[in-house]
């Protein structure tokens, strides 16, 4: 037994040998007894466990924990199958601004769409017509 290896397991299970690993528990006893150091550790180690009441913490009643498993239980079953849900999109202000703008475009493409021009012949640059130019003029120019 090190002194780190016994300053860890002190400070990983306290200064009671029986909660240690079964492994370690006669060394541990063996290097606290034969080293005034470790000795005094130990010592704070068990100040520090009676704080904190380790060994004596209260009997749990098992109908008790049974009532708790039994309800998380239940609200697990009970949680709605895992997915998007379309309603909470719909009632945020990014939502409904993407709403908003999903409904002006469709308005937009069924008033305006039949308005629109003819696709320009053959030979008429894209250009002309997006920039508004009067493309029946352009025939002999091009």
């Amino acid at each position: 037994m090190t002194p780190d290896l016994f300053t860890r397991l002190l400070e990983t299970f306290g200064a009671d040998f029986r909660r240690w690993p079964e492994a370690q528990r006669q060394a541990g006893e063996a290097f606290r007894d034969a080293t005034p150091a470790a000795l005094a550790q130990w010592q704070a180690a068990q100040h520090l466990d009676a704080l904190f009441v380790l060994d004596r913490a209260p009997a749990t009643d098992p109908a008790q924990v049974r009532a708790i498993t039994d309800a998380a239980l239940r609200r697990l079953r009970t949680r709605p199958e895992p997915g998007f849900d379309w309603r909470l999109l719909w009632s945020t202000p990014v939502g409904a601004a993407l709403a908003a703008s999903l409904a002006a475009g469709l308005v937009a493409g069924f008033a305006f769409g039949p308005n629109l021009q003819p696709p320009p012949e053959r030979g008429v640059p894209a250009v002309a017509v997006l920039l508004g130019y009067d493309v029946t003029d352009l025939d002999g120019v091009l």
